[in-house]
């Protein structure tokens, strides 16, 4: 009998395999994303001409190419077996059912039983990933729709978190994830109403026949727009975060950091709405005038600005539907980030990013009335703001590096 090797790598990414899985040796997370994904290959999208290259840091990044591969490693989806099918093999093994658990206890269930059901360390270094982590599987549809905050082995945290006012009870916002009623059940439309009523104070009235429209020629006149554009609008996210209670009952120094790191990311994802996408500009309202700022503009000879705003519009473009809804959410996704520096109530921002979270897979669902499709979009556009994370870490280095005193709270905002 030959001898095996001692380790084997997966044939997928290249992370230590736990042996044959439908017909290829692979790791547990391979496994698990072929056995949801391989039977609905049409609804994954590459947007690098399908060119990825696959390995354990980045195979959560393209789904497609990801598909692709296992199906070139001889993967195969006649292994796959049905509900149906692992039934009636259970029961003729004599395997012992799981007993259904009573109505409501999964509101109360642990961490690690409202874990996602693959359980990947290696993929969570990203400022992402953990969004990206949150995959709606078969197994777990029917007993949850938002994940509860990760509640550390820590006595502090875990009082702190349970004593925290303003987190609601989780049980109200729970519901039937194929609900596809019209409306949302009563905690949600709380949640929605109060998220709505501070995204008007972003909102920018004008009538675009009634001002001249400027066109910014070189790269220079266009930062300092932009700049000038960003240090009104970090005024006006503070104003939009104090309507959210979630925000207020927050420690005053959390609160700092949150609006420190998320507001040039808020700015730049919301400037999506004033985008033209066929013509790659910027009509930016500032000064009693419309700026027309081209894309192009920005992309001087040394500088990843330009492709990192390519990268972000180019994958976000695709999906969020010219709902400016999407973009409200993701607004709130963005500025209740528990993975920002320093925070002292990070679980309890957790579970704030979670509500929203929630909120948009629910209108994803009410909109597309699949939860195929919704969820495949919640992923892709959650998966689009890794970009917009590596655009603004730029635009913080390179404006930390200037003197802009006539902007002072976007230098504040970029000193970091």
């Amino acid at each position: 009998m030959a001898c095996k090797p001692s380790t084997k790598t997966c044939q997928i990414c290249g992370d230590v395999s736990t042996g044959y899985h439908f017909d290829a040796i692979t790791c547990e997370s391979c496994k698990s994303f072929f056995r949801r994904s391989a039977l609905n290959p049409d609804h994954f999208r590459c947007y690098l001409g399908g060119t990825c290259n696959i390995e354990v840091k980045n195979r959560k990044h393209c789904k497609k190419c990801r598909l692709n591969k296992c199906f070139a490693a001889g993967m195969n989806t006649e292994l796959i077996y049905s509900n149906k099918n692992k039934k009636s093999i259970d029961t003729r093994n004599g395997r012992q059912k799981r007993k259904p658990k009573p109505e409501g206890s999964h509101v109360i269930a642990d961490s690690t039983t409202l874990s996602p059901p693959e359980s990947d360390t290696t993929d969570t270094n990203n400022l992402f990933d953990f969004l990206e982590n949150i995959e709606f599987d078969k197994d777990m549809a029917d007993n949850k729709l938002m994940p509860e905050p990760d509640i550390v082995g820590n006595s502090t945290a875990i009082e702190l978190y349970k004593s925290n006012e303003s987190v609601p009870s989780v049980q109200p916002i729970c519901t039937p994830t194929h609900d596809y009623s019209n409306t949302f059940n009563e905690m949600e439309g709380m949640r929605l109403s109060e998220l709505m009523d501070g995204i008007k104070t972003l909102q920018i009235n004008f009538q675009r026949s009634d001002h001249q429209i400027v066109v910014i020629g070189t790269r220079e006149d266009a930062i300092d727009v932009l700049h000038r554009e960003h240090e009104y609008r970090i005024r006006d996210i503070i104003k939009m975060s104090k309507h959210l209670n979630g925000f207020r009952d927050l420690l005053e120094s959390d609160r700092l950091i949150l609006i420190k790191y998320s507001a040039l990311e808020i700015i730049n994802l919301r400037m999506i709405l004033s985008f033209n996408f066929e013509e790659e500009y910027w009509d930016i309202y500032f000064n009693n005038r419309l700026n027309r700022i081209g894309l192009k503009v920005l992309k001087p000879v040394q500088s990843p600005a330009y492709l990192n705003h390519t990268q972000f519009l180019k994958n976000i473009g695709l999906d969020w539907d010219s709902d400016s809804i999407i973009i409200d959410f993701l607004t709130a996704i963005l500025l209740f980030d528990p993975r920002r520096p320093n925070l002292l109530q990070w679980e309890v921002v957790r579970h704030q990013q979670n509500i929203y979270i929630h909120l948009l897979q629910r209108y994803l669902q009410l909109k597309y009335r699949s939860d195929l499709l919704a969820n495949s979009k919640l992923m892709r556009l959650i998966d689009s703001l890794k970009y917009l994370n590596y655009l603004c870490a730029k635009i913080a280095f390179h404006a930390s590096q200037k003197a802009l005193d006539n902007v002072p709270l976007f230098k504040e905002i970029c000193d970091r």
